[in-house]
């Protein structure tokens, strides 16, 4: 999915507390000078006009944690007001010499989340992986070795990573019209962030590109909404799910002037039969070539009999939209994975 990109920079503030707003569960007990920093979040044109607003992004806290990775506060960074495609974001944070882990995070729901006195001491491993929810949300882990202070953040970018794949359908065959389409055995929730379990300790890897699906999460179909040709879907590992929790599309179309279903498979490679998986911040293109006969009469039948042959389709894989820094330069690459049924 795309990525938003964090522009920070930071002033000291004196340490009379009239002259800071408080918005947080913030950590007096540090070491260090009151800090405030700035963040601004921006899109290009490019992306806002293909994907959605920035004003996607309704909430941004940081999770800030020692050296050793222990949990010391969460604050939350005030949305200021702004105008076109740029966000600002004020945060009080604490300066100190030591290491310091923070986690940003957008979009999330922080209702039941425990409180700061819970979670001191608690490592960023016993935390972070259990955050899990069913609506978009935004994460970056960085890592400030020489700590926190007035030029930590100063001309620095932080590009948050979307909890979502995105899916899109489209027909270039001339005798076929795509209504919509359906994923069958998606996910109902999403991991906050990606990383890789480490057995029964908190010592997890938080790491980008590892696919992590949400243990809280339940099967649940997908249908993309009247003038969209995609849907969002958290992620998913399809290749080791059980043969009746695989996730596969149904498309409805019109060809021959009657309307139809048709089943398509989300393979990755035909002679092993091995299926894509849905992975955070990519995006699938589902293109139908060419249809050949009717479909079926319902979307449920479809979903019960084998994919055919009366419909071809190519499935591309890439990466979504990125910026460069400093110079805001859009880069889309892609991953290499290409089908053709």
């Amino acid at each position: 999915m795309k990525k938003y990109i964090l522009i920070l920079s930071c002033l000291i503030l004196a340490a009379c507390a009239e002259d800071v707003k408080f918005n947080s569960d913030l950590n007096t007990t540090g070491e260090g000078e009151k800090i405030e920093c700035e963040l601004s979040v921006f899109l290009p044109e490019y992306i806002a006009a293909n994907t959605r607003s920035i004003k996607e992004v309704t909430s941004l806290h940081l999770l800030v944690f020692d050296e050793n990775g222990l949990f010391l506060s969460r604050n939350e960074a005030i949305l200021e007001e702004g105008e076109g495609d740029t966000r600002k974001f004020k945060v009080t944070l604490l300066s100190s010499e030591s290491k310091r882990i923070i986690h940003f995070v957008a979009n999330y729901d922080w209702t039941d989340f425990p409180t700061s006195h819970e979670l001191r001491g608690v490592d960023e491993g016993g935390i972070v992986p259990k955050m899990e929810q069913s609506q978009n949300s935004y994460w970056k882990r960085a890592e400030y070795e020489g700590g926190l202070n007035a030029d930590t953040f100063n001309n620095q970018t932080i590009s948050l990573l979307r909890n979502r794949a995105k899916i899109t359908v489209k027909s270039d065959a001339s005798s076929f019209e795509l209504i919509s389409f359906k994923l069958f055995h998606g996910v109902s929730k999403g991991t906050l962030a990606p990383f890789k379990y480490n057995g029964g300790t908190q010592e997890h890897t938080f790491e980008e590109g590892v696919l992590t699906e949400a243990l809280t999460g339940e099967d649940l179909n997908i249908e993309s909404t009247s003038g969209n040709n995609f849907i969002d879907v958290f992620e998913k590992n399809n290749s080791d799910a059980s043969a009746s929790k695989k996730a596969f599309l149904v498309v409805k179309g019109r060809y021959g002037g009657k309307e139809g279903f048709y089943k398509i498979d989300l393979v990755k490679n035909k002679e092993t039969g091995e299926l894509y998986n849905l992975i955070r911040n990519k995006h699938y293109t589902v293109t139908i070539k060419e249809v050949n006969f009717e479909g079926y009469p319902t979307e449920d039948e479809a979903a019960l009999h084998p994919a055919s042959n009366n419909i071809f389709a190519s499935i591309e894989l890439r990466d979504f939209p990125s910026i460069s820094d400093g110079n805001s330069i859009l880069k889309v690459s892609s991953v290499g994975d290409y089908f053709v049924r």
